[in-house]
């Protein structure tokens, strides 16, 4: 029987970004995909008392870490089936004192500002900064943001909001499910260290740091990333 698996997209990006990733992990789970903006960790779409796995890319990542700390009754250490996968993730997202593995504070209100002044031109640099060190034509870039612009601004605001304000660090301690980090060193939205310094908090976890990949990692590579969850989850519930 496949177990329950909600994925969630990253900031910008519809819950159609992550459907090859749900395709390639649906010999094993039964995903179920949403946005960061139709996600709600207080309200997890799943039966009451079921198993279930939740994977997060970037801001769903976050999302995904908070729904696992607040719903201990679907994501325990009582139920070994269950886990987390984190990709391209963190527990807080800018740096700060004692914690300079996160993203300049001044990057994320340059692009809440310019989110509002001239939102085509910010989602350009945060798609093209997601695709590096690959390089996306105009024609890309311009897709990417029209789609991202087609939530609206409330929305893509609002993702902003929690990542400015989303603070895990100390509450990530007390995860005890099985935990999967995978990370493309050349990440340039996230770095790498966040989920390195993540992964030393978590008892039991696994990083996988992935040399030569993005940001968009789960989106350019979906194959790879599926490969290294499913061999993760042979082995955490063979």
């Amino acid at each position: 029987m496949k177990l329950p698996l909600v994925l969630i997209s990253g900031w910008a990006h519809p819950a159609s970004a992550l459907q090859s990733l749900a395709k390639a992990l649906s010999r094993r789970f039964d995903p179920q995909v949403l946005s960061a903006g139709q996600f709600s960790s207080g309200n997890l779409p799943l039966e009451p008392g079921s198993q279930a796995w939740i994977l997060g890319w970037s801001l769903g990542g976050l999302l995904a870490l908070e729904a696992a700390l607040a719903r201990p009754d679907s994501v325990s250490k009582n139920r070994p089936a269950a886990g987390l996968i984190l990709l391209s993730s963190t527990a807080r997202f800018t740096r700060c004192d004692g914690y300079p593995q996160g993203t300049e504070p001044a990057n994320l209100r340059a692009l809440q500002r310019a989110l509002k002044g001239d939102p085509i031109a910010a989602l350009w640099r945060f798609m093209a900064d997601c695709a590096s060190p690959r390089s996306l034509t105009a024609q890309e870039l311009e897709g990417l943001s029209r789609t991202a612009l087609s939530q609206g601004i409330d929305e893509l605001q609002e993702g902003l909001r929690r990542l400015q304000d989303l603070d895990l660090r100390e509450r990530a301690k007390s995860l005890r499910i099985p935990c999967l980090l995978i990370h493309g060193r050349e990440d340039l939205v996230i770095p790498w260290r966040a989920s390195e310094w993540l992964a030393s908090q978590i008892a039991g976890s696994l990083l996988q740091v992935i040399d030569g990949a993005g940001h968009d990692l789960p989106l350019h590579n979906p194959g790879l990333v599926a490969d290294r969850v499913l061999r993760f989850a042979a082995e955490v519930m063979p």
